[in-house]
């Protein structure tokens, strides 16, 4: 091998470490911000919980049943809070090995994480299993099956389904801007299925579709159309590294009826 050469493969190495670097840390800033509407409703209810207890003492009604049922709640809701952190922690973890991973369940992870971001622009979303003609609309309601197990890198699979349905939250927004409000339903739609020994996932989206003029470019690294400051360019580039360098399968994208379809096949 030439110096020549050697050189053009480290520094693409070298480019390729930059991406992924700067992926993961536009990754976290979209996770601190789904944190931040994630714990915006429990902690406004913990804090009606400790000042309903002041009330409570001035009329009287601060008894054993009272403290029971409102300390009951409070703990609930820290540990639902207290499995959020464990959840985004899981999710920066490196991955050293492969190792065999239920797609739904690590599917329900990320909706888990994004579910309260998804409910404050109003997206609903919806998963369907079509190994067991299941469709679940709730994160919480999702069940590994053990129908959809492939062998990879689980977290950087996570990435990957986190990237698709933050470009699909964003597309939402944009064509709003574009067209103004409308009374049709913003849905990410979740199929998981399979294809002989394959695992398909597609990650549907009703927000109008991708231009023909530039469907073909959204791949390349540093390529966006969105504002300055709104986007990196980088995060469905890392995802296509992730799926077909990293794990060995394929991310493809096209227009179907009123939006996009990513499909991954592994």
């Amino acid at each position: 091998m030439t110096n020549r050469l050697q050189k053009k493969i480290e520094q693409r190495r070298e480019n390729e470490m930059l991406l992924a670097n700067q992926s993961r840390l536009a990754a976290m800033g979209e996770m601190i911000s789904a944190i931040a509407h994630q714990w915006r409703q429990p902690l406004n209810t913990l804090g009606l919980i400790i000042q309903d207890f002041k009330d409570a003492y001035e009329y009287g009604e601060l008894d054993k049943e009272y403290l029971s049922l409102n300390v009951k709640k409070g703990m609930e809701i820290i540990k639902s809070m207290s499995r959020t952190i464990d959840d985004f922690r899981n999710f920066f973890r490196p991955d050293k090995e492969k190792t065999e991973f239920d797609v739904k369940e690590t599917i329900s992870n990320v909706l888990r994480m994004l579910s309260a971001q998804l409910k404050a622009h109003s997206i609903l979303f919806k998963v369907t299993c079509h190994a067991h003609n299941k469709v679940f609309e709730k994160a919480e309601d999702i069940i590994s099956c053990g129908e959809h197990k492939i062998v990879g890198y689980k977290n950087e699979f996570e990435h990957v389904i986190m990237n698709l349905i933050n470009n699909a939250k964003d597309a939402f927004e944009t064509e709003s801007e574009a067209r103004g409000e409308t009374m049709r339903q913003q849905l990410i739609d979740i199929d998981i299925d399979k294809e002989g020994d394959k695992v398909i996932v597609l990650v549907k989206d009703n927000a109008g579709g991708i231009p023909e003029g530039i469907i073909d470019r959204i791949f390349e690294p540093y390529f966006t159309t969105k504002e300055q400051g709104k986007g990196t360019g980088i995060g469905l580039y890392m995802s296509k590294v992730i799926i077909e360098q990293n794990m060995g399968g394929r991310l493809t994208v096209r227009n179907i009826n009123s939006g996009a379809e990513f499909r991954i096949e592994m």
